[in-house]
C-alpha cells in the first residue's frame, strides 16, 4: 500500500521507494532524479554548499542565523515536491556532490502569481524566493509571448566544494533539459544570480533576456530591498527556448543549434 504525505493537497507524496531516473554518468558521476527518501540529504548539502556562498543568501546574512536557514529549507523542500530535481551522485561513495532544483511552471504566468503567495510567508523567502518570483512576472508582464503552457524552472544549481575542477554546474544544467523534456516542458527559466553564473549558463546556450543589477530590485517605498551584495554583481534573467518533450533528440542539437 502507497502512503501519502503532503502539506498541499495538490501535491502528493509517495513514501514507498521508487528508483531514480538515471539520466547521465560521466566519470563515476551519476545524474539521476531526487527522490523522496534523500529529501533530507539533499538539504543538508544545501546548507553546507550553497547557503554558505550563494549572493542571495549572503545578503541577508543567513549562515549566521539558524532559524533563518531552517526557513529556507523548509521553502526548499517545498519545491522538492515537484519531483523534478536533480542530483549528481558520486558513485564510489553514493553521496550528493551535485543539485539542481527545479519547479514545473503550468501556464506559467499563473504558476509565478501562486508562487508569490507561497514565499510571502516570512521576510526571507520573501527577500529570495520573492526576488526570482517578482522579477520574472515583470519580465513576463512586459512580455506575454514569453509565456508558454508548461515550462521548468531552475531554482538552485550548486556542486560540492570538494568536486570543484572534476565537477561544473554546467554539467548538471544540462541534465534539466532532458528533465524539461520529460515532463512536456517547452523551455527552462534560470535566473542566474551572480557573474560566474551568467556566464555559465551562456556557455551551455541559455539565451539570455534580461540583464539587472541589485540596486534596481525596489520595494515600494523606492528602497533597495537587497544588501550586502557585492559592487559590480548582476542578475540574469535567461531562457533556454524550444526544449520540447523531443525524446530522441540529442541534448547537444538542442542546446548548441
Amino acid at each position: 500500500m502507497i502512503n501519502l504525505i503532503s502539506l498541499d493537497p495538490t501535491i502528493v507524496i509517495r513514501t514507498t521507494p521508487i528508483p531514480p531516473v538515471i539520466w547521465f554518468e560521466q566519470n563515476g558521476i551519476i545524474f539521476q532524479d531526487l527522490k523522496y527518501d534523500r529529501f533530507d540529504e539533499a538539504i543538508e548539502f544545501l546548507k553546507e554548499n550553497y547557503i554558505p556562498f550563494d549572493t542571495l543568501c549572503r545578503s541577508v546574512n543567513m549562515v549566521d542565523h539558524i532559524d533563518l536557514i531552517e526557513e529556507f529549507c523548509e521553502a526548499i523542500r517545498f519545491l522538492l515536491k515537484n519531483d523534478c530535481s536533480i542530483i549528481a551522485v558520486e558513485k564510489a561513495t553514493n553521496q550528493i556532490v551535485g543539485i539542481v532544483v527545479m519547479t514545473i511552471m503550468r501556464q506559467e504566468h499563473r504558476s509565478w502569481l501562486f508562487w508569490a503567495f507561497l514565499v510571502n510567508r516570512s521576510a526571507v523567502t520573501k527577500k529570495i524566493f520573492g526576488f526570482q518570483c517578482n522579477i520574472m512576472l515583470e519580465y513576463l508582464n512586459r512580455n506575454r509571448t514569453a509565456i508558454v503552457d508548461v515550462s521548468l524552472h531552475i531554482s538552485i544549481v550548486t556542486i560540492a566544494r570538494r568536486m570543484k575542477g572534476k565537477l561544473f554546474k554546467e554539467d548538471i544544467i544540462l541534465q534539466a533539459a532532458k528533465s524539461a523534456r520529460s515532463v512536456g516542458a517547452n523551455s527552462i527559466s534560470y535566473i542566474a544570480t551572480s557573474n560566474n553564473d551568467i556566464e555559465r549558463a551562456r556557455r551551455v546556450g541559455f539565451k539570455e533576456v534580461e540583464l539587472r543589477t541589485y540596486n534596481t530590485y525596489m520595494d515600494e517605498n523606492g528602497n533597495a530591498v537587497l544588501s550586502n551584495v557585492p559592487a559590480g554583481e548582476n542578475c540574469s534573467i535567461i531562457f533556454l527556448n524550444c526544449v520540447g518533450p523531443k525524446a530522441n533528440t540529442s541534448i547537444a542539437s538542442i542546446l548548441y543549434t
